[in-house]
């Protein structure tokens, strides 16, 4: 399901001719012909499931449920049930409509965005306590008129997939760059370091752990804009250009690194 601002907008205030209805679906990739078999749970409508991220013990999956509503927020349901139903309300709601999740240790982070009374996107946290409980929900860092899509947790704070960006106004001249967003790091702390252009609808974000294919720390990013995937490597020198540059500039934009090497998604083939 394709979204965009005006949708979700109007998804806010008229009445559906349909219903939104969600799974979430596993399949076992060690079969020989691996296949989204097994439903995990069920979702009572309007409900568009949208993030999802799984706890360190892997007995629950977090959800953003991104449809505007009564409905709208973070749900939490057991891997071990099939086709559980969610339950009336949400685990935890937030002051947005929840989009990209992360777990880490006791610790659910979020990207959401607002569209009333005006355009707001939002990066947060909400802990866990010992009985699966929300407890300290904290907004870390918000933008106005943008959109935040998916996001990953880095070691000293957060990459972020800004899919909109109405703030910048030099992205208004031309008609390809209007409103175009871009891939925005923000500290631990909720500050914001910059963002690196050259992908302009980032929708997914993944630093790469350990892997057979790419260097760990790598940035993968999926960009609607390009239908591809952006590959970045952040390395030393590239580091050390982006800090000099806010010390001289706070608050620019660094330069584009020099290491982005772009392929189509079909022959990503590991």
């Amino acid at each position: 399901m394709e979204q965009s601002l005006f949708n979700l907008s109007l998804a806010s205030v008229l009445p559906s001719p349909c219903e939104v209805v969600s799974w979430i679906l596993r399949a076992d990739l060690t079969a020989p012909s691996p296949a989204f078999a097994d439903v995990v749970a069920e979702f009572r409508p309007p409900f568009l499931a949208n993030g999802l991220s799984v706890d360190a013990s892997g007995e629950h999956l977090f959800v953003a449920n991104t449809l505007p509503g009564r409905s709208s927020g973070i749900y939490r349901v057991s891997t071990k049930r099939e086709a559980e139903a969610n339950a009336e309300q949400p685990w935890y709601a937030p002051n947005c409509e929840p989009n990209g999740i992360k777990v880490r240790n006791n610790t659910v982070y979020y990207t959401g965005n607002n569209t009333v009374p005006v355009l707001r996107a939002v990066l947060g946290r909400v802990d866990i306590d010992g009985n699966g409980e929300p407890t300290r929900g904290q907004s870390l860092y918000q933008r106005l008129f943008s959109t935040f899509d998916d996001f990953d947790v880095a070691a000293g704070g957060f990459v972020v997939a800004s899919f909109a960006d109405f703030a910048n106004p030099w992205t208004w001249i031309q008609p390809r760059t209007f409103s175009a967003g871009g891939l925005r790091f923000v500290s631990s702390e909720g500050q914001d370091l910059g963002s690196v252009p050259g992908v302009r609808r980032p929708s997914a974000v993944l630093i790469v752990g350990d892997s057979n294919v790419f260097d760990k720390g790598e940035v993968l990013v999926a960009d609607k804009d390009t239908h591809g995937v952006l590959q970045l490597t952040p390395d030393d020198a590239w580091r050390r250009g982006c800090a000099a540059l806010q010390r001289r500039h706070p608050g620019t934009t660094p330069k584009p690194p020099e290491r982005w090497r772009q392929f189509s998604i079909a022959p990503l083939d590991v």
